[in-house]
């Protein structure tokens, strides 16, 4: 083989390796991942992902993230109450609605004192004493139901003695009850769904309630209010239920504030 034909073959084989190399390569736009244009962003998503996760396991462990509205369940009975003469009164989580805005106003201020970024800690404390352990928010339920109960027991017995509520009183309470709505929140109106006549009504059950205790206050020395010996005496001739089914998913801290 001459040296000009030597150079031909070995042009032609080279000219073969470069097409069978070229073969091999994909063609532009072919063999990528279709999200491969993310890869830059994958350390900014794995972070979104890490704070989603640790958003939800916060608020699995947080005390008052149990879904509950009270505005859900305003017509739900919390407590069945049946006196001596066998006269049965229902209490509806409406009508605890004020009594749980108003425990609620007072707490959130020793909640501030306590804690002023995070007022909502303060209804998770843990305060035990000689007889019981309890969180403050299950002790304001507690407080919440003994004054509801107290007021209809107290209601009942002051009409069986023949007490009313003057006309002066009547206007004092209806000016007063007006008053109080405008005061509301935006929250604590939507929450509670209280309106002006119905917070002139637990007006006036409250009003006619101190006026008897008043009356009674003249004739008992011990104290006539709950906890004392003789409510809990008189207590004791009614029959209270209270529909745990209903109450137990109220924590008073977090219904129309946190």
């Amino acid at each position: 083989m001459d040296e000009k034909e030597a150079k031909r073959r070995e042009r032609i084989k080279g000219i073969k390796g470069t097409a069978y190399r070229q073969q091999l390569q994909p063609a532009p736009g072919r063999g990528k991942s279709p999200l491969a244009f993310l890869r830059p962003y994958r350390p900014l998503f794995l972070a979104l992902a890490v704070f989603m996760l640790g958003v939800t396991i916060m608020k699995k462990m947080s005390v008052s993230d149990n879904g509950y509205e009270l505005s859900q369940h305003l017509d739900e009975c919390a407590v069945s109450i049946v006196s001596p003469d066998g006269e049965e009164t229902d209490l509806y989580m409406r009508d605890l609605a004020r009594y749980i805005m108003r425990i609620e106003r007072e707490g959130d201020i020793h909640a501030r004192a306590y804690d002023e970024k995070r007022p909502d800690a303060y209804w998770k404390l843990r305060i035990s004493t000689d007889k019981t352990a309890s969180y403050i928010s299950n002790m304001a339920k507690k407080t919440v139901l003994d004054y509801a109960v107290r007021d209809a027991i107290y209601q009942k017995e002051a009409e069986k003695n023949g007490m009313e509520l003057s006309d002066q009183e009547l206007k004092d309470i209806h000016y007063d009850a007006e008053r109080e709505y405008l005061k509301m929140s935006g929250r604590e109106k939507a929450d509670t769904c209280l309106t002006v006549e119905s917070i002139e009504e637990n007006m006036k059950k409250e009003t006619l309630v101190k006026k008897y205790m008043v009356y009674l206050n003249t004739m008992v020395t011990a104290g006539v209010d709950v906890g004392s010996e003789y409510y809990d005496e008189l207590l004791s001739t009614y029959s209270v239920t209270e529909h745990s089914e209903v109450t137990g998913p109220v924590r008073p801290g977090y219904i129309t504030i946190n």
